[in-house]
Order: C-alpha cells, then sequence, then structure tokens
C-alpha cells in the first residue's frame, strides 16, 4: 500500500484508550504500522531522522505537549489526527473552543491534518496544507461483534461525559425515560461497555456541543453492537441516516418536549433491522481501509 511506516501516536488519557488498542491491535499483523502513547514518544527518538517515516499524533487538549514531541529538525513526515469538537465557536463548550482555535493557530505546521467526516475537513482545510478525511475504523478483536441473541433489557442507553448541553438534556431524559434508559457510568470502555449497549434498543448521542459532525468513536462503538445509533443532526459520514442510523433534530432547552417525542418515534422504528444494516456495511471500514485514506495525503 505504501513505502512508509506510520507510527500513531496517542494521548495516555482513558478516552483514546479503545482507539489506541485497535491500532495496535492492527500492528500486530501490518509490519509498517505502529501505535504508542505519549509515555513512550519524544523528540529524540531515532525514527525523526527517516524520511520513510510519518508520526501521526492524535489531538488532545494539550498541543504543547504534542509540540515539545516534535524536535526542531526532522526527516520524518508529521501529521494531525483531529478528534476533538469541531464547529462554530459560539456553538461547542467554551472549554473545548478554545482548544479548537488553538490547533487552527497551528495546524499549518502539520504535512497532513485528517478530520472524521467531510464536514470537518472543509471547515478546517483552510487552516491546514494537506487535510482528508479518514474513517477511525473497526477492528472487532478490540471493539467485539454485535450480540444479537442478547435480551433488550433497556430502550435506549446513554454513556458520554455529562457537562454542557448535556446538563440540561439528560436530566430531562431521565425524568421521561426513567427505567427505560441505562445511563453508563462515564468510566465505562470497550468490552464492558458494549455488552450494556447490546442489552439496550438504541445507542442515544446527545452532544456536549452543537458541532457539525456526530463523534466518530460513538459510530464505530455503536457498529461493534446490536443497538441503532439515534443521534442528533450532524455529519455521520460515512453513516447515512435513516439506513445505519437514526438522525434526531437537534435538542433545544426551551422544546425538550418536542425532542422526547421525536426519541419515542425513533423507539417505534425497525431499530436491529438498522443496526444490523449498520453492521454489514460499515464493519467493512476497518484498520487497513482506514490507513488507505492516509496514504492518499501522507
Amino acid at each position: 500500500m505504501t513505502h512508509r511506516r506510520y507510527i500513531h501516536v496517542f494521548p495516555p488519557v482513558a478516552h483514546y484508550s479503545e482507539a489506541y488498542a485497535c491500532y495496535r491491535a492492527a500492528s500486530a499483523r501490518l509490519d509498517w504500522l505502529s501505535a504508542e502513547t505519549w509515555t513512550t514518544w519524544s523528540a529524540s527518538r531515532p525514527e525523526w531522522q527517516d524520511p520513510n517515516v510519518a508520526v501521526i499524533f492524535w489531538s488532545y487538549i494539550s498541543l504543547p505537549h504534542i509540540l515539545q514531541m516534535i524536535p526542531p529538525k526532522r526527516a520524518a513526515a508529521i501529521a494531525l489526527w483531529y478528534s476533538e469538537s469541531i464547529g462554530e465557536a459560539g456553538k461547542l463548550n467554551p472549554g473545548l473552543g478554545e482548544v479548537l482555535r488553538v490547533f487552527m493557530g497551528h495546524m499549518k505546521m502539520f504535512d497532513a491534518v485528517f478530520v472524521g467526516t467531510p464536514s470537518a475537513e472543509k471547515f478546517l482545510r483552510p487552516h491546514c496544507r494537506k487535510i482528508t478525511v479518514d474513517p477511525l475504523g473497526y477492528e472487532p478483536e478490540v471493539m467485539g461483534t454485535p450480540d444479537w441473541s442478547k435480551p433488550k433489557d433497556h430502550d435506549l442507553v446513554f454513556y458520554g461525559s455529562p457537562y454542557g448541553r448535556r446538563e440540561w438534556i439528560l436530566p430531562a431524559l431521565d425524568k421521561h425515560f426513567g427505567k427505560r434508559m441505562l445511563l453508563v457510568p462515564n468510566a465505562t470502555y470497550g468490552i464492558e461497555r458494549k455488552r450494556l449497549c447490546d442489552g439496550c434498543r438504541a445507542i442515544l448521542h446527545v452532544g456536549h456541543s452543537e458541532e457539525l459532525s456526530v463523534p466518530k468513536f460513538r459510530l464505530w462503538q455503536a457498529v461493534a453492537t446490536s443497538a441503532a445509533l439515534v443521534a442528533e443532526t450532524g455529519d455521520a459520514w460515512p453513516a447515512v441516516p435513516g439506513r445505519h442510523y437514526v438522525e434526531l433534530p437537534m435538542a433545544k432547552q426551551d422544546h425538550m418536549g418536542e425532542f422526547v417525542e421525536e426519541i419515542e418515534k425513533a423507539l417505534r422504528l425497525p431499530l436491529e433491522a438498522i443496526a444490523r444494516k449498520a453492521h454489514e456495511d460499515l464493519s467493512k471500514y476497518t484498520i487497513e481501509r482506514s490507513m488507505q485514506y492516509v496514504s492518499t495525503i501522507l
């Protein structure tokens, strides 16, 4: 596929652990791919002087930490996989809006930038030397496969940090759905979370910000389960609304009754058929396929 060796460098934080494990598993069968974390990477690594190496940093809130891992002189290429919130500053959680602003001011120092959707690519293109969409990728060895036989004990499951818009969305949903909705503890990851999702008809995504895109981690995590993804409007490429997931209008604080009714309508749809189609089509986006997108510009 490529003459390069690609090294993915991940932040050593919990919500990147699954993506890191996926790329670690793929590297066991691909001799041109490897994955490390910030704890093992540094500016003194000899790979920096190899022109056939490309180092891809996965973004997190600390841009200065990434910059200190890049030497002033190098032969290797550098890239950024920007996986944080993307959108207009006034619609993002203030903290993440500032993170995006800082990264946009430094994106041209990278040889390439990768994002999860065409909408995000369009938004960031003026700030980058090269940019392209790149699906996160599905790795069954790490993420698991759907358990179609597991009984559905809940209509909905939600997982994610309870801040931003979720501070007023989740209490309203809990009041309406009660025991019909499972709230997964925020520190639950990987196979344990997948098993909980398999016991629910739908995985509900509501954003902490009004982002351009449905978070990529959420899409590929849903593909590993027997639950259908039900998400607020946003670019979920390569998933197609109505085919691979159910799209909801954006929740509004003064119209939560209408939003709840939209969820109830979604729950009357053939959710298992949607989940099966999502797994059939999107599980083909493996790590190997993801790296094909990378190799087109790096």
